[in-house]
């Protein structure tokens, strides 16, 4: 099963970008989608130290997340949350899969965090981050003509909006995948294998 996290595992063992070093602990951005949408998990979690500890900043961004005109919009029709979606690869005849935050007939929206000042900044930070190869990704799989990112300030909890499909950042985030792939495809089953049963 390919996965955007499958994606950077395939980079990695290539040699195409350094290996990083996973962090301990539940992220701030996993916190911030649990209370987004399971409150009542979030609740027996804030006996922990590790989330009683964000609880300020995780309600303050979920706000926001809450209060932005695209995410406002999608909520208020037909759409699913916080669900995985599975598709075939057409061109790989690969098993595919993404877990999407928000998305209705015609698009996606990606939450993220970010300490970014400015609109920007942000754009910059979708490239450096790899957004744009994840929503290349994805909506190609489920067939979206429009892949939103909403980006929430940590401190100041205002949010940026960008619509990666209407970027050139898509195309080539749609180069960088489909030739990971192709690095995949040549590796020999042995070598698949171990990427794909790497636990992230």
């Amino acid at each position: 099963m390919i996965t955007p996290h499958v994606l950077t595992r395939i980079e990695q063992y290539t040699g195409i970008a350094t290996p990083t070093t996973s962090t301990k602990g539940i992220s701030l951005i996993k916190q911030v989608k649990i209370y987004l949408f399971n409150r009542m998990q979030y609740a027996k979690l804030l006996n922990t130290e590790e989330f009683y500890v964000n609880r300020f900043i995780v309600s303050n961004v979920v706000s926001s997340i809450l209060e932005n005109p695209f995410v406002k919009n999608m909520r208020s029709g037909n759409h699913i949350e916080n669900a995985y979606q599975h598709w075939t690869e057409s061109r790989y005849d690969l098993e595919c899969s993404c877990k999407v935050d928000y998305m209705n007939n015609t698009g996606i929206i990606d939450i993220r965090l970010t300490s970014c000042a400015t609109l920007s900044e942000f754009i910059t930070q979708c490239h450096a981050y790899k957004y744009n190869r994840h929503a290349a990704f994805v909506s190609d799989g489920l067939n979206k003509s429009n892949y939103i990112v909403v980006g929430v300030n940590k401190k100041k909890f205002n949010t940026f909006t960008v619509n990666l499909s209407m970027t050139g950042l898509i195309q080539e985030g749609r180069t960088e995948y489909e030739e990971i792939i192709d690095k995949f495809l040549c590796l020999d089953e042995v070598q698949r294998d171990s990427i794909l049963e790497t636990t992230f």
